[in-house]
């Protein structure tokens, strides 16, 4: 997510103590997906990871601003 600007322990942090969590949907392929979103340090970051993987598979992040 460096391209985004987005740093790993945004990312760890968003994880652990998301404000919101809804399901992601399939969204033209097969898996599924759980997206958390949370804020990190004044922004808001959304996380979307594969559906039950441990450790989280991050598909995908996006700053929601």
């Amino acid at each position: 997510m460096r391209e985004r600007g987005i740093p790993e322990e945004a990312i760890d942090w968003v994880l652990a103590n998301y404000d919101i969590s809804r399901p992601g949907g399939h969204h033209g392929d097969s898996r599924q997906k759980t997206v958390y979103v949370g804020q990190w340090q004044g922004r808001k970051l959304m996380v979307v990871v594969g559906h039950d993987t441990t450790p989280p598979k991050i598909i995908t992040a996006a700053w929601e601003d």
